[in-house]
């Protein structure tokens, strides 16, 4: 499904990895871990096709992202449901917005839009909450509207950078679950995480940035 072969990135003179091959198939879970400034959202972000790589290429369904016309990226995209870090969420629409708007974008009629929007709301446990602006969310709320943005569009393939770090323990669990949810139907899920025991509570392959990629 997707292939990272024989990455390089540099930013100035720094390079965060070297020569890094990845294949990562249907059902994977997959956490890159490291310490800040490693290169984790990084590589999310190039197999989101919103950061090239200094040298080698990145293929989603055999084909190398980076040499598509920008309308072709976009509509592989389509496939892809990322959890940013910062959230992402538009600020002037509510919480049921919000996470019906990558299904409005494509064209999704109302109907299914709002079956999808209830049941994702439902599933991150903030169906009460629909009408609210992110302002008026915590930090954490906003993270669950995020999460359940992306189970709406259910993706073959979901990023997710540091989806935990701003929940409280029953809060990551929750999330946690339904990112397995979202595995257990297919999705290859991959994390970037500065605790390594979310790899092991997740049943996960790891990538390890911690010391530099060399192959």
């Amino acid at each position: 499904m997707i292939a990272l072969e024989k990455i390089t990135k540099w930013f100035d003179d720094r390079r965060l990895f070297n020569d890094l091959s990845v294949d990562i198939v249907e059902g994977n879970v997959l956490c890159v871990v490291g310490p800040s400034g490693s290169g984790k959202s990084t590589l999310l972000r190039m197999i989101m096709g919103m950061e090239p790589p200094t040298q080698g290429r990145v293929l989603f369904m055999g084909k190398d992202i980076y040499r598509l016309k920008p309308g072709a990226r976009a509509y592989l995209r389509r496939n892809i449901g990322m959890i940013f870090q910062d959230f992402r969420l538009v600020p002037f629409l509510t919480a049921w917005q919000n996470v019906g708007l990558p299904l409005k974008a494509v064209g999704m009629p109302i109907s299914r839009i709002n079956a999808r929007t209830q049941k994702a709301l439902d599933a991150v446990g903030l169906s009460q909450m629909s009408e609210k602006l992110p302002a008026s969310l915590s930090g954490g709320e906003q993270q669950r509207v995020a999460v359940a943005r992306v189970m709406a569009m259910e993706p073959v393939v979901v990023l997710a950078d540091e989806p935990f770090g701003n929940l409280d323990k029953s809060s990551a669990a929750l999330v946690m679950q339904q990112l397995l949810s979202l595995n257990k139907r297919g999705a290859a899920i991959i994390v970037a995480t500065h605790d390594i025991e979310i790899a092991e509570q997740m049943n996960a392959g790891v990538v390890d940035l911690s010391k530099g990629v060399e192959g």
